[in-house]
């Protein structure tokens, strides 16, 4: 949870998939840029933020296709 949100309460806000949230939530999934930008906007955070939304993003994208 965040913001008090439930993962169906993000999906419904976002206009997302419930599937899509959960599969970013464990890493599975990363946002694209539309994704991301209704996942700020539902969660109330600033637009000004969106790019470091996506830096974090990227960074787990990497961090996943690394090798172990």
């Amino acid at each position: 949870r965040y913001r008090n949100l439930s993962i169906s309460a993000l999906a419904r806000t976002a206009k997302l998939a419930k599937s899509y949230i959960s599969m970013m939530e464990a890493g599975k999934r990363f946002p694209g840029y539309k994704s991301a930008r209704r996942l700020v906007a539902a969660l109330g955070i600033p637009g000004s933020e969106i790019m470091l939304f996506m830096s974090y993003a990227h960074m787990a994208r990497e961090t996943a296709a690394a090798p172990s």
